[in-house]
């Protein structure tokens, strides 16, 4: 495996080398915890591309039973980009895109035109180790022992270290295989958690983002790998009871994004470039687009404004912004690996270059105040309420409750404790606090409280019919 440095010669005031900090003692980082510490353990687990009212068009008894249990959000708001590498490492960091680096699915070079896939750039370590530790790191510091499986970010080393217990799937990975799902669910469950006693783990599924992107969001085959995400739910939970891990393990399970319909035909007004008046690639000198919504642009030295003119209110549904003009609410334009142009389209739309490319049928990537964007939530364990539905948060904030639950200090992090920490079960919710939407004992007396209306109005009604009948005889 290769791994390279993003190094943009010449290029300094665009971009920076992105060398390694020097290694840490280590030493100086580590803090004991008792053996006989009473600490619960920790499993985060990412469903990519699950948006966050996907099981209101499915039935999904697990995820309805595990609200039930625990804690369920009506959504999580993730950081932008809304895509996979760089939403995932803000869930184990705590920190907006801008401030960890990770920009994109894709590492590039742009002086060598060098681009790596997702997969290819899991193995960039100068990618992700770029300042920000993530949380399996931090919690081994502070002597904890942790784990993380296909998690993006497992396979890089952070200041020399990588997270102590790995795997790392192979090029050719089946992520919708449900029996390779249940292999990793017993890998976590009865090896790491009970074998080898590990306190935290991160457990990634690549699903139902693959089948989203195939079919589009509101296809049949999305519900039906909704509901294989159900099933491994319910697996799971039935894994954590046979191993005893019940009343010692919080779990928290959530996303990266959400998925959108992608406009198609000729009423769409695709968005291509090469097609805009006026627009020349000979003015650019790297360019990253057809991957989604966000394409970016470095013009070539003195055509930045000349692009930045053509391109702006060229198209109705393409906002283009010279990256320190990016909305401030987005967090996406300080960091120095951004291009000086980014491009954003509308909810629906793809950004393509010399002709349209991406033909899928859903995506994702769009302004993360987009509804479409919006990600699910739901937590279960000893510390948490049970039944309890909890407002909209950002991803930033499931950081600092996960620090807080594993009892170790956290990195600097842009997230808020306050705005998750009423979901615990050592806060004391106010009187008549919200619960789940899917209160069984409140969806009988519901019932209940229906039926004897109903049957009330129907006595009404006869009564009143009969009493009219007398009178008219």
């Amino acid at each position: 495996m290769l791994l390279v440095c993003l190094t943009v010669l010449g290029l300094n005031a665009y971009y920076s080398p992105c060398a390694a900090a020097p290694p840490r003692d280590h030493s100086l980082h580590l803090k004991s915890v008792p053996p006989t510490s009473t600490r619960n353990k920790l499993l985060l687990i990412s469903f990519d591309g699950f948006r966050w009212d996907y099981d209101r068009n499915t039935d999904t008894p697990h995820l309805d039973k595990m609200a039930e249990d625990g804690v369920k959000a009506t959504y999580v708001t993730p950081s932008f980009i809304t895509i996979t590498s760089p939403s995932h490492f803000t869930m184990v960091t705590g920190r907006h895109i801008e401030n960890h680096g990770v920009i994109h699915n894709m590492w590039f070079n742009t002086t060598t035109q060098e681009r790596k896939q997702y997969y290819q750039t899991q193995f960039v370590d100068s990618y992700w180790d770029n300042g920000s530790l993530p949380i399996w790191i931090t919690a081994q510091r502070q002597g904890l022992k942790t784990g993380s499986l296909h998690f993006p970010g497992t396979a890089a080393t952070y200041r020399g270290e990588t997270v102590m217990v790995r795997q790392v799937e192979s090029p050719v990975y089946d992520y919708s295989d449900e029996a390779d799902w249940r292999m990793n669910v017993d890998k976590v469950i009865g090896e790491w958690f009970n074998q080898q006693d590990l306190d935290f783990v991160s457990l990634y599924f690549g699903e139902p983002d693959l089948a989203g992107h195939k079919y589009g969001p509101d296809s049949p085959e999305v519900r039906e790998m909704v509901k294989q995400v159900d099933r491994t739910i319910g697996y799971m939970r039935d894994k954590i009871q046979e191993q005893g891990l019940t009343e010692r393990l919080n779990v928290i399970i959530t996303t990266d994004h959400g998925m959108s319909t992608i406009f198609r035909g000729e009423q769409a007004n695709q968005i291509i470039l090469s097609k805009i008046p006026n627009f020349s690639f000979r003015d650019i000198q790297f360019q990253l687009l057809d991957y989604g919504s966000v394409g970016m642009l470095l013009p070539k030295e003195g055509k930045l404004e000349k692009v930045y003119q053509v391109l702006k209110g060229s198209h109705p549904h393409l906002h283009v912004y010279k990256k320190e003009e990016m909305p401030e609410r987005l967090h996406y334009s300080k960091h120095p690996r951004l291009l000086p142009l980014i491009l954003i389209a509308d909810t629906g739309y793809i950004v393509n270059g010399f002709l349209p490319l991406n033909y899928n049928k859903g995506d994702h990537g769009f302004d993360n105040e987009a509804l479409d964007m919006k990600a699910f939530f739901r937590a279960v364990g000893p510390d948490f309420h049970k039944n309890l539905l909890v407002d909209p948060f950002d991803m930033t904030d499931v950081y600092p409750l996960m620090c807080h639950l594993l009892g170790i200090n956290p990195e600097v992090n842009d997230g808020h404790f306050d705005n998750v920490k009423r979901m615990l079960a050592s806060e004391k919710l106010p009187e008549g606090d919200r619960v789940a939407e899917n209160n069984t004992s409140m969806q009988v007396v519901t019932g209940l409280a229906v039926t004897v209306g109903f049957l009330a109005l129907v006595f009404v009604v006869a009564t009143s019919y009969n009493v009219w009948k007398k009178r008219r005889a």
